[in-house]
């Protein structure tokens, strides 16, 4: 059966140290249109600014609920940051209280 999208090996003792393949979708839990996509930097400082300021927050308030520096927040705002990781998304998403997939939408 041929594969689309991006997998991850990984082993398994409870399955008898078989090796699995697994979708990153599944590993990361996001959909698959989200592990296959790029989003600009201008759109994920737009939609970040926007959950923010919905949330009467400032980047200080966010910066600290999230465990990165205000100074971070600053550059994903104005799209500073081209490429921000995988675990930091998620710290902004759960700051924020979104899915990951909301700050890629």
């Amino acid at each position: 059966m041929p594969r689309h999208g991006a997998y991850a090996t990984r082993s398994d003792d409870r399955e008898g140290g078989r090796y699995l393949d697994i979708p990153l979708e599944r590993c990361f839990g996001l959909p698959p249109n989200i592990t296959g996509g790029n989003v600009s930097p201008r759109r994920l400082a737009t939609v970040i600014r926007r959950l923010r300021e919905q949330r009467d927050m400032t980047q200080e308030e966010l910066a600290k609920k999230a465990g990165v520096t205000q100074g971070y927040i600053a550059q994903l705002e104005r799209g500073l940051r081209k490429n921000p990781s995988l675990p930091a998304l998620r710290k902004l998403a759960r700051a924020l209280g979104v899915p990951v997939g909301e700050l890629l939408e």
